[in-house]
């Protein structure tokens, strides 16, 4: 073989390594094993306050789930608190760790002209549960504590060290003396891709469907996005 060709041929595979490395492996159904966990939430009555309430709100605490010592879930559940924490303040530097990385690519394509920069700050204006942060007010002006809280989980999906787990989330305020539950609760989804030990959050929404699309299947996004009962009364 001429020098020509032996550059051609090297040139060649080094674009072919290249086009297989671009190529994302999408995960499928047939390869995965699929739990649903038929959970209900456990709310702890609480003494009742003389403050007027917003709508939406009990007198009780929210519980946990018990993930009877899986590390895994207790990961899921203390990083999603550090999550909301964050978004609570507005710490986009430290949100970031805890996105779900197709989300911002996914964003990028949708809204090209925007600077990545902005893309997050998009992102994450989009991400605060429904009516938090009119709660969050109703509390700071009170001195009260918001408390992020995962209640239940809907479905697992996993495949070796991938697991996507679907759960339902809302918050209480620790009001010290008294405890005030959210009724409504988001659905929300993680990801790991090493087994548990780190976690990704998306809230399902209208996009859940196209972020969860560079990575897996129609049929495992349909049992990902499928309706669920997210509501605590």
């Amino acid at each position: 073989m001429s020098t020509k060709n032996v550059i051609l041929f090297i040139i060649l595979i080094a674009l072919a390594s290249c086009s297989a490395e671009q190529k994302r492996e999408i995960l499928k159904l047939n390869n995965c094993e699929v739990k649903t966990f038929n959970e209900t939430a456990v709310l702890t009555p609480s003494p009742k306050g003389k403050h007027p309430i917003p709508e939406g709100l009990v007198y009780a605490k929210v519980n946990d789930r018990d993930c009877l010592g899986n590390k895994g879930e207790e990961n899921l559940i203390r990083q999603y608190k550090t999550y909301v924490s964050a978004l609570t303040l507005g710490d986009i530097e430290a949100c970031k760790k805890y996105t779900f990385k197709d989300a911002v690519e996914y964003h990028k394509k949708m809204y090209p002209n925007l600077s990545e920069q902005d893309i997050w700050k998009q992102y994450f204006s989009d991400s605060v549960m429904g009516n938090v942060d009119k709660l969050t007010d109703f509390a700071a002006e009170n001195g009260w504590d918001i408390v992020p809280c995962v209640p239940v989980f809907f479905d697992k999906v996993s495949c070796q060290n991938e697991i996507f787990i679907t759960f339902g989330t809302t918050i209480y305020i620790d009001a010290h003396k008294f405890s005030l539950a959210y009724t409504k609760l988001e659905k929300c989804i993680a990801h790991s891709n090493n087994r548990g030990k780190n976690w990704e959050f998306i809230t399902l929404n209208s996009d859940s469907r196209g972020i969860l699309s560079l990575s897996c299947s129609d049929d495992v996004i349909n049992i990902l996005t499928k309706s669920s009962n997210v509501s605590l009364e």
